[in-house]
């Protein structure tokens, strides 16, 4: 059912609650199937609600160490969530897991680099703006901006995500072959 729901997200009113409350429900049904959090944290990454769609991924994660799609929806996540050191970490994860001679391997390594790429600019603009003056006491500096506005789910679907706060039941589960899915 939650695939069906997810299908229609974007054609039909309230497919995503729905889609949100049948992956919570499979959930429910079966705790240690880290698909299903891929799954739903897909729903919330392209909603762009980066937050709980990172705590999905980082669940399938946990449940399954050496699955590979759910690192790489992580490491995708973090990027646009601006967690760039997350999501290096979780891209160098994903390159430990696929084969090196697989298009998945192929696909990482170019999208890691294009990342590392983007931190070494960022900083090199950082490190131009810095003033050749003495640094600033501590208690003299700017603050720190404020976190960027977070997307918010309707009431109905944050009530459906409460189950994802639970603990696995048994985070030991058989090997899987990933496929990289956004």
């Amino acid at each position: 059912m939650a695939t069906i729901y997810r299908a229609l997200v974007g054609s039909t009113k309230d497919a995503d609650q729905w889609a949100v409350a049948a992956y919570n429900q499979a959930i429910q049904t079966s705790p240690n199937d880290p698909t299903l959090r891929v799954d739903l944290g897909g729903l919330f990454y392209f909603a762009k609600n980066y937050e709980i769609a990172e705590q999905l991924f980082q669940q399938s994660v946990i449940l399954k160490p050496d699955h590979a799609n759910g690192y790489y929806n992580l490491a995708k996540t973090r990027e646009q969530a601006n967690k760039l050191p997350g999501a290096v970490l979780a891209y160098q994860q994903v390159l430990r897991l696929v084969d090196a001679s697989s298009d998945d391997y192929i696909t990482a390594q170019k999208e890691l680099n294009d990342l590392v790429d983007k931190v070494n600019e960022e900083q090199a603009k950082i490190a131009k703006q810095q003033p050749t003056t003495t640094p600033t006491p501590a208690s003299e500096a700017e603050p720190t901006p404020a976190e960027p506005k977070k997307v918010e789910l309707p009431k109905e679907a944050k009530e459906d995500v409460a189950i994802l706060d639970q603990e696995p039941e048994n985070p030991q589960l058989a090997s899987e072959s990933a496929v990289l899915t956004p």
